[in-house]
């Protein structure tokens, strides 16, 4: 009955996602720098947003006794390749849509208050994603239509996080990215289709 449900869903708003991403293409700009990007603020726990988002991805941590704001082990299954991490090291936490993509496709335009906002916003759960540092590194400033993924499995939920991010932000994609988009919420159609929805 769950993907029943889903596939309702995703057939009514998939395609409104896509018609409202096509409604804010608009131009890229040049003069990216990342420090104009202000990002793992301080936060309520007394350490950082890349620790907090880190702590809250995974399914264990277990404290440093010797610095306050570092694990020593965790459990994370990684979003975008499925495998098991328990080193620290090998996390990174991943701008989904990544900075330097933002600032070409509309956040040129923003303040720089704007720009922390965006690099440091945990309102929506996937907007920063603890995942491995291999993939994160691999797929860089890369839109959609340049790096998707390497398990198929999470493609869907790759498509719903763009999208949802670009609307939120009134992030302007390109043609290419946007017929990317499309392609990744189709698998979630696909998806369900392949269970009986």
């Amino acid at each position: 009955m769950r993907l029943r449900r889903f596939t309702t869903t995703f057939t009514f708003v998939g395609p409104l996602l896509v018609f409202a991403l096509a409604a804010l293409a608009g131009p890229e700009a040049a003069g990216y720098r990342r420090q104009d990007w202000p990002h793992w603020d301080r936060t309520e726990s007394g350490c950082d947003v890349r620790r907090d988002v880190i702590a809250r991805d995974a399914s264990h941590v277990s404290q440093d006794p010797d610095r306050a704001c570092a694990f020593v082990v965790l459990a994370l299954r990684d979003p975008y390749g499925g495998e098991e991490i328990r080193e620290p090291a090998r996390v990174d936490v991943d701008h989904v849509v990544p900075l330097k993509w933002a600032h070409e496709h509309g956040g040129a335009a923003w303040d720089r208050e704007r720009r922390r906002a965006y690099a440091n916003d945990v309102t929506y759960r996937h907007h920063l994603r603890a995942v491995s540092a291999r993939l994160n590194r691999q797929k860089g400033a890369r839109g959609p239509a340049e790096w998707v993924p390497p398990d198929r499995a999470a493609h869907c939920d790759y498509g719903h996080w763009w999208s949802a991010i670009l609307v939120r932000w009134d992030l302007r994609p390109g043609p290419a990215d946007r017929a990317a988009i499309g392609a990744l919420l189709e698998a979630c159609r696909t998806s369900a289709a392949a269970w009986g929805g």
